[in-house]
């Protein structure tokens, strides 16, 4: 009777430790998960605070915006836009083009330029196909804004 006792307490104990085991390993890939993520997780937050909040007045690129002539024999072409914020939304910016930059000859054409820049005016454009230009300006509106002010 003793023998059988000790057989399953022997036999609990094998079982109890493999559990215990297996039950720590767990342990330990989830610690490792969770340093990855709180990694991950700073990261982001470092990038968030790179993130440039997009204001009315400032200036931004607008690159490689694609333009087709209207006609018999359209052209297509790119443009490389300076554009100025004239409002923003929760996904979107107005934009005044300004000026613009292009390899293509089509562009390059003195007697094409102002209809080309005014294309662009007072159109919306998604947030992420802008770029913001970083001035002292912009740099300036920045620490101001982290100084709350």
């Amino acid at each position: 009777m003793t023998n059988i006792i000790l057989l399953v307490l022997a036999i609990l104990t094998l079982i109890s430790l493999t559990f215990t085991i297996f039950l720590f390993n767990k342990v330990l890939n989830l610690n490792k998960e969770l340093d990855l993520a709180k990694k991950n997780l700073a990261k982001t937050l470092e990038d968030a605070k790179e993130l440039i909040e997009i204001e009315v007045g400032d200036n931004a690129i607008v690159s490689n915006y694609g333009l087709t002539t209207k006609g018999d024999n359209p052209i297509c072409f790119q443009v490389t836009y300076e554009v100025e914020i004239l409002e923003v939304s929760i996904d979107s910016v107005k934009v005044k083009a300004i000026d613009y930059k292009s390899q293509d000859s089509y562009a390059k054409d003195p007697s094409n330029k102002q209809a080309i820049i005014n294309f662009l005016q007072d159109s919306w454009l998604k947030k992420n196909e802008v770029e913001i230009v970083m001035d002292d300006k912009k740099r300036r509106s920045i620490k101001l804004n982290q100084l709350g002010i």
